[in-house]
């Protein structure tokens, strides 16, 4: 291939060859890519560019993507995939001179995004990145790094997305997954495509090698076969690295931290929250509550708290419930077990706990409920509990949190258990976003003492209300203030969104109307002619142009 440019220039001009554009173009291309990675290939990358607390195989996806066009950055969940992306994109700054970097997400990550950008960047350089949604994608200009987060999901979002990203002007790409290629093999072939339409083959070659269609519906894949020979074909834009090959880097407390998963909260449940928190905040401002309006104030913060835990009506199968969506997403693309390895689900209710079960079973796992003192069977793989039976479970690599505890320090006496037991346990928390189980899960780790005072209060059975500290009543009030301001800036992104094209429409409309207008005052005074003087007017003395009349048409028809 290095010496492919001197073939074509000494053919180019033989009069029987014929050299196809898309030949150089390939060519260019391939050349191209060479000369990005020699850059970073000698010297290595200077570190101080940015922060140099991070692990080897870190640097190693910084590099990795750094010194590509397009790429997928393929880590195990918990590998700080995210700071590998920032890196990549100030190395490109630094080398390329990229004036604009693109990211591209689902909505409930993009606080995440904006807080690893504080963290990470510094703040000379925050107005060269852009933040958007996958569900409020509104790319109005080109870009130089486009940075994509859960690239997993695109097509989650319609084909619409997909062609608005096709249709987007990029200098460089990176695609950031936690998904393995065997589990979602079409997606992947959807990211190959972003970065290079010609590196896989065509679509209906691709699936007839390498899916397995219902025998009913031949729309539908069951299932993938031949997969040995793909990961060497996107051996040169895809990396992945899990946990078990890097256990000499990463220390066990790494190996052991929780992974918080956001899920954003539905519409009409923060509008819930929104006026729960405005009641909590009316009461906690009163100079002198009495005893009704501390029973009022403990009914609405379970309110709030228990709206948390679902992000939907979770007693309704057909609903749309974010939480179980992503815990669905979470175990079929994300979790990486080996066949050995044992799940426990720490979730409150008989009915989401039965919706789990039906969720894991359709991942072909064996689940079981453990109800109170029930011996779990070593033959099943996943086992469904409640909060509250912390003892005497069997050994598991992965725990996930439903929801947030109710009870405080559960976490971190399961964190504090696990510790020195295993190195390789891993623990998840869905989180709703935004939420009180933001607060409970912030203040476990910094304020145990408010934990412990608000958990006394609203586990009390008395009749009488225990009273709150002033400090607790001053910290719960900032909070729920902060939930009313998040329900208000949603509710006015969503206006926004929702306004937008009105208002583009009214402005198309109004302008028509004008043009309308006179094109009625043209016919008529075209019609009032004598024949004589419109054969003149056709001759060039009144014109209306071809775009005006396709614009009326399309007035009319509206």
């Amino acid at each position: 291939m290095d010496d492919m440019h001197l073939f074509l220039s000494r053919i180019k001009d033989f009069k029987n060859v014929n050299i196809r554009p898309e030949v150089g173009a390939f060519v260019e291309s391939y050349y191209e890519e060479k000369s990005i990675k020699e850059l970073f290939l000698s010297p290595s990358l200077d570190k101080k560019l940015f922060p140099n607390n991070l692990y080897d195989f870190q640097w190693e996806g910084i590099a990795f993507a750094a010194s590509r066009k397009g790429s997928i950055l393929a880590h195990e969940i918990g590998l700080g995939k995210t700071v590998q992306a920032l890196g990549a994109a100030i190395y490109k700054m630094h080398v390329f001179d990229f004036k604009k970097t693109t990211i591209l997400c689902p909505k409930n990550l993009k606080q995440h995004w904006v807080l690893e950008l504080h963290k990470w960047v510094s703040q000379d350089k925050h107005h060269l990145f852009e933040i958007e949604s996958f569900e409020r994608m509104e790319l109005k200009s080109d870009t130089d790094f486009l940075i994509i987060d859960e690239a997993q999901k695109i097509d989650d979002y319609d084909s619409v997305l997909l062609q608005q990203l096709h249709q987007l002007n990029y200098k460089h790409i990176l695609m950031i997954t936690d998904s393995k290629i065997h589990r979602s093999l079409m997606k992947f072939y959807a990211m190959a495509g972003l970065i290079d339409q010609h590196l896989l083959t065509p679509l209906w070659e691709f699936s007839y090698k390498h899916c397995l269609f219902d025998a009913k519906n031949e729309q539908e894949i069951v299932g993938y076969y031949n997969l040995e020979n793909l990961p060497n074909k996107l051996s040169d834009i895809y990396l992945r690295r899990e946990k078990a090959e890097l256990k000499e880097q990463i220390v066990s407390s790494f190996a052991q931290k929780q992974i918080v998963i956001s899920v954003a909260l539905s519409q009409e449940l923060l509008q819930q929250q929104s006026k729960y928190s405005q009641q909590c905040v009316a009461i906690l401002q009163k100079k002198q509550a009495n005893h009704y309006d501390y029973l009022q104030l403990k009914e609405r913060l379970q309110e709030i708290v228990d709206l948390g835990l679902y992000t939907a009506d979770s007693s309704n199968t057909k609903l749309k419930n974010p939480k179980l969506e992503e815990f669905q997403h979470f175990i079929k693309h994300k979790l990486l077990c080996r066949s050995s390895d044992k799940i426990i689900v720490f979730a409150q209710g008989t009915a989401l706990q039965k919706q789990l079960k039906r969720i894991l079973n359709e991942d072909y796992k064996k689940v079981q409920i453990l109800k109170s003192k029930e011996k779990a069977n070593p033959e099943f793989e996943v086992f469904i509990v409640e909060e509250l039976l912390q003892d005497d479970l069997p050994t598991a690599q992965h725990y996930i949190y439903f929801h947030v505890p109710r009870e405080p320090h559960f976490i971190s006496q399961r964190s504090t258990k696990l510790k020195g037991e295993l190195m390789d346990t891993s623990m998840y928390l869905l989180q709703s976003s935004p939420s009180f189980e933001e607060v409970l899960l912030k203040w476990e780790k910094n304020h145990n003492s408010l934990l412990n005072q608000l958990a006394e209060f609203l586990g009390s059975n008395n009749s009488f209300s225990k009273e709150i500290s002033l400090r607790l009543k001053e910290e719960l009030s900032h909070q729920l203030k902060a939930l009313v301001v998040a329900q208000k800036e949603e509710q006015m992104s969503l206006f926004e969104d929702i306004m937008k094209p009105k208002i583009a429409v009214k402005k198309e409309k109004d302008r028509l109307q004008l043009f309308v207008e006179k094109w009625k005052e043209s016919l008529l005074a075209f019609e009032q002619l004598s024949s004589a003087q419109q054969h003149l007017i056709r001759d060039g003395k009144l014109r209306v142009r071809e775009s005006e009349k396709e614009l009326l048409f399309a007035f009319l028809k509206r």
